[in-house]
C-alpha cells in the first residue's frame, strides 16, 4: 500500500502565528492512514483500518481423540504445545466433552506455518510420539516428529486425530 505524507506541515493563523506542527498521511487513494488488522476473517479485525499491519488473528480448533490410550484418564488433563506457548508443559489445556475422550482448544494465531503436539498428564507429561517422516509429521525434514498448521488469513478446524496417530482412533466412540 502506498503512503503518501507531508512532513513537518505548520498550521499558522492570518497573521503568521505558528499554530500547530504535524503530519499529514493519506493512502494514494485519499483515505486516512489507519493501522490494524484489514482481514474481515479474523477475530480481531479492525473495519477503519485502512493498511494491514500483520496483526491479523484467525481462529484455529485443535481437536484430539484419546480413545486408543490405555494408560489415559480424563483426571489426566490432555494440553496442547507448540511454538505459539514456547512447549509450554501445561500452558494450554484442552477441554473436555461428555466422556472426557475428546478434547479441544481454540487458539487464536497469527497468518504463518505453526507447530504443535498433544500431551497429557499431570507433572512429567506424556508427550505424544507420530514418527519422523509420517503423515503428520509437518516438517519431515527437520526430525522432531511434529503435527502442524498452516493458518492462511481465515479460521482454520483441524480434524479429529488419535492422540499418536495420524488417523480418527480405530475404536468406535459410544453415541
Amino acid at each position: 500500500e502506498e503512503i503518501l505524507c507531508l512532513e513537518d506541515v505548520v498550521v499558522s493563523d492570518l497573521v503568521g502565528n505558528s499554530l500547530e506542527q504535524k503530519s499529514y498521511c493519506t493512502t494514494k487513494e485519499g483515505l486516512p492512514v489507519i493501522y490494524g488488522c484489514t482481514a474481515p476473517e479474523a477475530m480481531n479485525h479492525a473495519p477503519l483500518a485502512t493498511i494491514d499491519d500483520g496483526s491479523c488473528l484467525f481462529n484455529t480448533l485443535f481437536q484430539v481423540d484419546m480413545t486408543d490410550t490405555t494408560d489415559f484418564s480424563p483426571s489426566d488433563g490432555v494440553y496442547l504445545q507448540g511454538e505459539f506457548n514456547a512447549w509450554c508443559d501445561a500452558c494450554s489445556p484442552m477441554e473436555s466433552g461428555e466422556g472426557g475422550l475428546i478434547w479441544t482448544q481454540n487458539l487464536a494465531l497469527p497468518s504463518g506455518s505453526h507447530e504443535y503436539r498433544f500431551a497429557y498428564g499431570k507433572g512429567e507429561p506424556i508427550i505424544e510420539s507420530i514418527g519422523v517422516a509420517s503423515p503428520c509429521d509437518f516438517n519431515p525434514e527437520d526430525m522432531n516428529a511434529l503435527r502442524g498448521v498452516d493458518v492462511d488469513d481465515a479460521a482454520v478446524s483441524l480434524p479429529l486425530v488419535c492422540f499418536g496417530q495420524c488417523t480418527p482412533c480405530s475404536v468406535a466412540l459410544p453415541e
